[in-house]
């Protein structure tokens, strides 16, 4: 069935209409000022804040879009055209497509490509290229991806490695060239028990390199004892729960798990009052409820 939404103002039009049999979008909108000097409410704040002389007063624009889902080949496409006047300079004409498509190769699946055309003009300047974009697992956690820019300004193209180790790590390497100059960066996330751990690194070939280490963490001290933990909510509830010294006892709640050990207990910010537990060592019994004061799961 057919969705129409059509509402019309003195300078402004809009138009919307859902084709379901046919997985498909039609939008237009547009809007006319009937004065060259009209602004809108941001715009003169602006001008009344910096003082600046206003220029580029908009006239009329229209926009039309089209989306269309092809759902059985696992492809979409996009198109966009844009119109825009002035009332003291150059008319613009901005247009672009897009063609996305997710498919299986073999062993590998839901591999996902798409690109993009496109064409702007500004001040009498016209810029026009394509963009591609290419995503496929590697593996079970694993993605490597790729990403180009090319048209009549500057070319650059990446090529990108992620994968998740686990639940509490995981990285990325990118390599890639712009203006003919190799660029390479990448990062490392580990959310640990005491803190989370964030490296990163940069090279820019002729402009910079640079590298980075950040821990955030934190420490809870009771009458009861203490813990040091990573930090996900500044000034959130922590609970700590005492495994009377036996280590490596896993806790989960929101995020990775942290560990018990023999001289702190774990800390974990949690949202609910059952929070699941596992993995957890036969070497303990632990108790259905968070009712005891103390202590939560104890040794044999």
């Amino acid at each position: 069935m057919a969705k129409v939404r059509w509402t019309v103002t003195p300078s402004r039009v809009s138009y919307s209409k859902d084709f379901d049999q046919l997985n498909s979008r039609v939008t237009f909108a547009g809007y006319r000022f009937s004065e060259e000097n009209f602004m809108t409410m941001s715009e003169y704040l602006d001008a009344s804040d910096s003082g600046m002389v206003r220029t580029g007063n908009d006239k009329e624009m229209y926009t039309a879009t089209y989306n269309q889902n092809f759902r059985d080949a696992g492809v979409s496409v996009y198109l966009n055209y844009t119109r825009h006047t002035y009332w003291d300079r150059e008319e613009q004409t901005n247009y672009n497509i897009m063609l996305s498509h997710y498919f299986n190769m073999g062993s590998i699946r839901n591999v996902s490509i798409s690109m993009t055309g496109y064409r702007y003009e500004y001040d009498n300047r016209e810029d026009k290229g394509m963009y591609i974009s290419l995503s496929m697992p590697w593996g079970d956690n694993s993605t490597v991806s790729y990403n180009g820019n090319y048209g009549s300004g500057t070319d650059s193209s990446q090529v990108g490695y992620f994968s998740r180790v686990d639940d509490a790590t995981h990285y990325q390497l990118n390599v890639g060239t712009s203006d003919k100059h190799t660029s390479v960066d990448g990062y490392y996330s580990h959310d640990g028990s005491l803190a989370q751990v964030d490296l990163s690194a940069n090279y820019h070939e002729g402009q910079y390199t640079s590298a980075g280490l950040s821990l955030q963490g934190g420490a809870t001290l009771t009458a009861h004892g203490g813990a040091l933990h990573r930090t996900q909510n500044m000034g959130g509830t922590r609970l700590l729960i005492d495994a009377d010294g036996v280590a490596d006892v896993p806790v989960e709640g929101n995020g990775a798990a942290v560990y018990t050990n023999m001289l702190v207990k774990p800390s974990f910010l949690t949202s609910i009052t059952i929070t699941a537990i596992r993995r957890i060592s036969t070497s303990t019994d632990c108790l259905k409820t968070l009712k005891q004061p103390s202590r939560w799961c104890k040794p044999r």
